[in-house]
This record gives C-alpha cells, structure tokens and sequence, in this order.
C-alpha cells in the first residue's frame, strides 16, 4: 500500500489535492511513504504534508500555487492581507497538533523513532535539546540504541521540535550528568572508541520518526 500525504486528509486541515502525473509520492521499497515535511502554505493559506520529493519540488516552482487546492486558493484570496497574516501565524501555531493525528494514522498508533549520529557540526541547527540528567527521555533513548518507540506525550513533544515534520536534524547537548552515567558511558563505550569528555559533550543527530515498514529495512542490517 501507497501512503500519500493527501490520504491521510481527516480533518479539512491537510491540502486534499492529488498528485499530478508529473509529482508521485516518494516511496521506500515497500512503497510506503518514507517520511512528511509539515509547511505552512501562505499561497492557500494551510498546512501541508510533504513527502521529502514533493517539498523540494516546491522550492524550484515558479508558481508556487500550482501544488494548491483551486478551492482553497479560491477561499484564500477572499481573505484581506490583514486575515491571511493572522491566519497563517495561527496555523504555525498549532502545525504539532495538526499534524499528530496524521503522523498517528501513518504509523498505524506505533511511532518509531530513529536516530542517526551526524559526523560534523552542523550551522543553523533547526533544533535543539540539552539533557542535564540521564532519564528515561525519547531523545536519549534514540540517541542511545538508535531506535525507539514513542509515546503520545512524546511524538507531540518531538514534533514541537521539529515544527511539525517527522524527520529534523537537532543539535543534542550532553551535560556531565549525563557523561558520568555508568550506562551511558557503557552504550556509547560499545558503539565509539572516542574519549567521552567529563563536563559537555555537543553532537548532532538526524532523527526521524517512521512506521515500521519504514524501520524494517534498518533493523535488517
């Protein structure tokens, strides 16, 4: 099964235009959709979901309106300037919680979180997180064994990180609680032959949260 962003339409708050010819879906082997990339639209004045392939073709369009509902450009050039700059900052605001409901379909209610260590610092990190103590956190069990499973309270939390897309690049910052932990230094030990530092240890990580068919192929490695 093919999952597009315009199937997982429920709530009137994802744009409902099919794919043209000219924009399918990009798939993962098992042809399910790999990951969304949640924007605001001010041309119709709605959030969207992505897929990765989709989104990089609406940075080269010269008409950025043709990926758009007629109905809801109709709807949004009704609008004053006034109206469509408030309606658009309101929707900023609630893009986590839009999209919660569509990341939940997706990944069938057993969101997967996985994480990737990036080798080089990265500038204009779009996200950030400082952990102070070792606990029982998403980012660090991510961090730790790669992989995870995600609470609701959690997949919110990360979407608030992540501005509403299921994939970002977050800048992680390990404070020396963290470092002294005897089962941080023994997973982290088993996976890096680097000298861990004592007081505060910066890295990057590209994180993403996926159903399990997106998993699968990873955990086969």
């Amino acid at each position: 099964m093919t999952i597009t962003p315009y199937a997982l339409n429920n709530g009137g708050i994802i744009n409902t235009e099919k794919y043209s010819e000219k924009c399918p879906p990009i798939q993962s082997k098992n042809l399910v959709t790999p990951a969304f990339k949640a924007i605001v639209c001010d041309q119709c004045v709605t959030i969207k979901a992505l897929t990765p392939d989709t989104y990089k073709q609406t940075l080269n369009l010269e008409r950025p309106e043709d990926l758009c509902s007629p109905e809801r450009l109709r709807r949004a050039q009704q609008l004053t300037p006034q109206e469509r700059a408030e309606q658009v900052v309101e929707l900023h605001k609630i893009l986590p919680e839009a999209m919660m409901a569509k990341v939940k379909e997706w990944t069938a209610n057993k969101p997967y979180l996985l994480a990737a260590q990036y080798p080089h610092p990265l500038e204009d990190c779009p996200a950030e997180l400082t952990a102070t103590r070792m606990e029982n956190k998403w980012y660090l069990r991510a961090l730790i064994d790669g992989v995870t499973m995600l609470s609701d309270e959690e997949l919110f939390d990360f979407l608030k990180k992540s501005k509403g897309s299921t994939c970002v690049y977050i800048k992680v910052i390990l404070e020396s609680a963290v470092l002294q932990s005897q089962l941080f230094r023994h997973k982290i030990s088993t996976q890096s032959s680097s000298h861990l530092p004592s007081s505060q240890l910066i890295q990057y990580y590209w994180m993403a949260v996926c159903p399990f068919e997106v998993l699968l192929p990873f955990l086969q490695v």
